[in-house]
């Protein structure tokens, strides 16, 4: 069994220790979505929606590589 490390697998990535619960009263500056000011009405629609989206992304090469060491996916 070989011990070498493989150099297309990166390094696993450090917890995220983050509080994230501040994205509850205003818009997150790293994706833009904005919370206080989403339609709980539209919940269910705006979720059918995206959902549609993944099975494209999810098929790209893109989707099984890590683009950096600190990033999850493209």
């Amino acid at each position: 069994m070989s011990t070498t490390p493989n150099p297309a697998t990166p390094k696993p990535m450090a917890a995220d220790s983050k509080n994230w619960t501040w994205v509850l009263q205003r818009s997150c500056p790293d994706c833009g979505f904005d919370a206080p000011n989403v339609d709980r009405t539209a919940v269910g629609r705006l979720t059918r929606q995206n959902a549609l989206l993944w099975p494209a992304l999810l098929r790209s090469p893109q989707a099984s590589r890590r683009p950096t060491d600190t990033q999850w996916s493209a």
